[in-house]
């Protein structure tokens, strides 16, 4: 079974939201960005919840940034570059 891409947990008042991609310093890509929005939402919708924590697996980043290699493989493929609300689901 494949790792979680974001992973979302609550402790009492406080969400959790992790980057799960440390083998390359949890840079980001369009699922991942639409994952971490989607889970945004889900904090800023729960009353119960005071404070958010953002942070990165793995000892050696939080995150290094943008996935570009992924953003150029999707554009050399014909991609299109999307932005939406929701996370992918298939």
């Amino acid at each position: 079974m494949a790792a979680e891409k974001v992973l979302y947990e609550t402790r009492g008042p406080v969400a959790l939201i992790t980057l799960n991609r440390p083998e390359v310093m949890n840079a980001l890509d369009f699922e991942r960005l639409d994952l971490l929005r989607a889970y945004l939402r889900r904090f800023g919708g729960d009353p119960a919840l005071r404070a958010a924590i953002l942070t990165g697996a793995g000892g050696r980043a939080f995150s290094s940034g943008a996935d570009l290699r992924s953003a150029q493989d999707g554009r050399e493929a014909g991609a299109p570059i999307r932005v939406t609300d929701e996370p992918d689901t298939d």
